[in-house]
């Protein structure tokens, strides 16, 4: 493996061969931040375009006194991108935690940890639940297009 500067961006290149072929291939170094996690774009520009963040800080039955503490609907929002990108446990919010260019999509400077999560949902008594979850699917299911919808029960269907 050959590394030497490429004087057109200031970064580094490396003039290696591939393993399965042993042909030759060029790594470059770049500045700007990547993400594994490309698809998620969507899933945000959809929230942003229905206003989800004003939405829940509207109706979250608390918020954070600390001005150091990342925003309880941004910690909820955080949960949920991070199931999005494949965690099956709090601790897996870590994982989407440490990438800079998703942040950066969503214009955080910090991510909560896996403990701000638990604390988050720690705070939820149930009659919170019961009166945030189903306002924030209503408010939800009121923006999504009318369409017909088909009911089918044990082979019955009901239009």
């Amino acid at each position: 493996m050959k590394t030497k500067p490429d004087d057109g961006n200031k970064t580094m290149r490396w003039d290696i061969r591939r393993l399965g072929d042993g042909r030759p291939a060029v790594l470059r170094q770049c500045a700007r931040a990547v993400t594994p996690f490309g698809g998620l774009v969507v899933l945000v520009e959809l929230w942003r375009e229905l206003g989800l963040l004003t939405a829940l800080r509207e109706r979250l039955p608390f918020s954070y006194a600390s001005p150091n503490s990342i925003g309880a609907a941004e910690t909820l929002l955080a949960f949920w991108l991070s199931v999005a990108a494949g965690a099956r446990r709090f601790a897996h919010v870590n994982l989407v935690r440490s990438d800079v260019a998703l942040r950066t999509l969503l214009g955080w400077r910090r991510w909560p940890g896996d403990d701000a999560v638990r604390d988050f949902f720690g705070r939820f008594q149930w009659k919170q639940i019961e009166e945030f979850f189903p306002a924030v699917t209503q408010w939800l299911l009121q923006r999504l297009p009318v369409q017909t919808v088909t009911l089918d029960l044990d082979s019955t269907v009901f239009e």
